[in-house]
């Protein structure tokens, strides 16, 4: 009797594994199963990493120790990592930090070079709930050679920031999306990026949290907008607001924002508006209207606005933002879209 012999027929199409396992790592759940297909075999295992190690959150200063002892061992895994969280501690509900920051000393105790080494492939940056030093965010930006995504959330200052200092040095080049949230005195970050900027999307503070009496002041610290210039990111050409409701303080410094725009490369100009009271508040002051007439914005092409359609009527939405943005709804370029 001839032993039977079994066939498996043509090998699966390499494109066809890493197609399936790009439809798993996007399931919730994901690491478990991208764990158990690195191990199944080889021609599943480079996929299996990419996915597994794509995007990295560091929490602590223990796990940052530990993750840089793994990417010694294995300094092949560096080449999958393309997005890095550093998140320091996070508030608890009275706003205090329910975790000691560590991120300045755990970053400084690194050399620069251990720095690019293993975060030699990361595309986008994570900084959220800290206190830095502006060397030290610089120091950081400069050592990842492909980073073009900047997202810096909560952040604040050391006492040796003062917010009018000129900062020195050149500007790290390469960051094309800067995305702030909740950072006090902004234009010190604008002023560590380069002229490579393109997208700059603000989330501005939610005011009702504050008293009337704090809120000058809040909106005063948090934009720094006095010595601000955007006139050297000639590639600036995308502005995105968020905030949650369109009050006058929120829309004021948006039009202060837009003063400092000197050139005329700004396409589209976005707003978010997630709150209840969306529609923009009558002012006697000046207006972001006023703003868009100027030369800087003639090659407009696009002013979004989007707001939550369960809150507000969309027509009425169209017939106060059309009056409060004539300048685009008399050129065409004004929008109003839904929340998702």
């Amino acid at each position: 009797m001839h032993p039977i012999k079994y066939s498996i027929g043509r090998p699966i199409p390499q494109e066809l594994i890493d197609k399936i396992i790009d439809l798993v790592a996007k399931e919730e759940g994901a690491q478990a199963a991208l764990r158990s297909f690195a191990l199944a075999c080889r021609a599943w295992l480079p996929r299996s990493r990419r996915r597994l190690f794509e995007r990295i959150i560091i929490t602590n200063g223990q796990v940052f120790e530990r993750f840089l002892i793994f990417i010694e061992s294995y300094p092949q895994i560096a080449a999958y990592i393309e997005a890095m969280e550093f998140l320091d501690g996070t508030r608890d509900v009275d706003g205090e930090r329910d975790r000691p920051r560590w991120i300045n000393d755990g970053i400084q105790r690194m050399p620069i070079s251990v720095i690019s080494r293993i975060l030699r492939g990361v595309e986008n940056l994570s900084v959220a709930h800290s206190t830095l030093s502006v060397p030290l965010l610089k120091t950081l930006i400069y050592s990842l050679p492909k980073l073009s995504t900047l997202t810096v959330g909560d952040l604040q200052w050391t006492d040796s920031c003062h917010p009018r200092r000129t900062i020195s040095g050149h500007r790290v080049s390469g960051v094309r999306t800067l995305e702030i949230t909740d950072v006090l005195y902004i234009g010190i970050l604008l002023r560590c990026v380069g002229s490579s900027l393109e997208e700059l999307r603000i989330n501005l503070p939610d005011t009702r949290l504050h008293n009337a009496s704090d809120t000058d002041h809040l909106m005063s610290q948090w934009t720094d907008l006095e010595d601000l210039d955007l006139g050297p990111y000639k590639n600036l050409h995308s502005l995105r607001f968020s905030h949650r409701h369109a009050d006058d303080a929120n829309l004021v410094t948006v039009y202060r924002f837009l003063l400092r725009v000197r050139h005329s490369k700004i396409r589209s100009i976005y707003f978010k508006i997630e709150g209840v009271d969306s529609l923009p508040i009558p002012s006697h002051g000046p207006s972001i209207d006023d703003v868009l007439r100027a030369e800087a914005f003639n090659n407009l092409e696009e002013v979004v606005v989007i707001l939550n359609r369960s809150k507000i009527d969309q027509q009425k939405a169209k017939e106060e933002y059309g009056k409060y943005l004539s300048v685009p709804m008399k050129r065409g370029i004004l929008q109003i879209l839904p929340l998702h």
